[in-house]
Formats: C-alpha cells, sequence, structure tokens
C-alpha cells in the first residue's frame, strides 16, 4: 500500500528544478534593481526575497559583484542577439533602416524593464559598478550597429565614413522618443526611419 500524500488537492507542488534557484535569485535581484537601482538594494533584501539563504546565494554568485554582472547578462544577451538577427544589411537602405527602428520599438513595447535598465545602465556615471558592468555589452552592441552601417556604406557610398556617428546616433535618437511614453503606431516607424535617412541622405 502506497503512504498517504501530502499534496492536497488543486495546488500546484513545487518542484524544484536544477538551477532554479539561481534564475529565481536573478530575476529577483532584476526586480529590486530595476527598482531601486544597484546600490540602492542589499544582499539580504535580494536573499530573502528569493526566499533562500546567504550561503544559497553565495554558491550561485561569488558576491554582489558577480550578481550584478550576471543580471547584465540575464538582460543584454536577449537584447543583443536579437538585434544581431535584424540588423543585416540586403542593399535596400531603407527597408534595412525601418528594420532596425522597428526592433528598438518592438523590443522597448515588449521588454520595457529590460530596455531601460540596459540602457539606464549604460547612462550610469563612468565610475559606477552599473555603468562598468555594462560595458562589454555597450561594446557589442556598437560594434553590431557600426557593422550594420558599414555594409550598408556598400550600397549608398553617403554612408562611408560616418558608420560609427550614425551606430551611435540612432540608439540615441530612438530612445528621445521611445522614453517620453507618447504613442508609437506602426506609422511611427515609417516616420522614424524616413528622419533618420533624410541626415543620410541631405
Amino acid at each position: 500500500m502506497n503512504p498517504p500524500s501530502s499534496h492536497e488537492p488543486g495546488k500546484k507542488q513545487s518542484a524544484k528544478k536544477p538551477g532554479s534557484a539561481r534564475t529565481t535569485i536573478l530575476e529577483t535581484a532584476f526586480d529590486l534593481f530595476s527598482q531601486r537601482g544597484y546600490s540602492g538594494v542589499g544582499i539580504q533584501e535580494v536573499c530573502t526575497a528569493s526566499g533562500i539563504t546567504k550561503p544559497t546565494l553565495y554558491y550561485h554568485f561569488t558576491n554582489k559583484e558577480g550578481l550584478l554582472a550576471a543580471v547584465q547578462s540575464l538582460v543584454s544577451e536577449p537584447l543583443l542577439q536579437e538585434l544581431e538577427g535584424v540588423a543585416r544589411a540586403t542593399g535596400d537602405v531603407v527597408m534595412d533602416i525601418r528594420r532596425v527602428i522597428g526592433f528598438y520599438r518592438s523590443y522597448y513595447q515588449g521588454h520595457p524593464r529590460e530596455y531601460r535598465w540596459f540602457w539606464g545602465s549604460i547612462m550610469a556615471p563612468s565610475e559606477s559598478l552599473q555603468r562598468q558592468s555594462i560595458e562589454a555589452f555597450r561594446k557589442r552592441h556598437e560594434t553590431l550597429l557600426v557593422s550594420f552601417f558599414t555594409r550598408l556604406s556598400e550600397f549608398h557610398g553617403n554612408i562611408r565614413g560616418k558608420e560609427l556617428n550614425l551606430a551611435l546616433a540612432l540608439p540615441g535618437i530612438m530612445n528621445g522618443y521611445l522614453f517620453s511614453g507618447h504613442d508609437m503606431p506602426d506609422s511611427w516607424v515609417y516616420q522614424m526611419a524616413q528622419h533618420f535617412l533624410y541626415g543620410i541622405f541631405s
């Protein structure tokens, strides 16, 4: 005869999976960091909110800086991987620019906290740990856009020699609009692309 189960009908059992503690800590840390900033959150607070002990946290992350580095990876990798798939030059400069602009809009709409954290980290004071820990991802983002514009320059001579400037200007212009809180219908992507292209073609 099987022993009686302690599981109550209608209630889900919380089966712990390998790595689930690490994921919980990371997601909890990001929630807290994005609400109050990295410096405003202590390790004990992350532990309490995650339902784990300090030894468990230190098993997965060496220290608070290590936790921050892992949060930066959690937030940045999906954005950069998607951008890498989008930032390709087909020869149609207008459509290529629209596609990249559409990516920024859709990513912001789908992942607003992650998007804001990514750019907030980049804009943080240079001496801060939040800024230093995002640097490798910032460089990757910049390299992706520079490569994109370099490939576009093969089809449009006006871009040649301006690749870095355009790579820096595009997200800057985008974020000014995205963070303004205004509606962004599909027509907005077209208008933004026209605005940006004017500077290239003129």
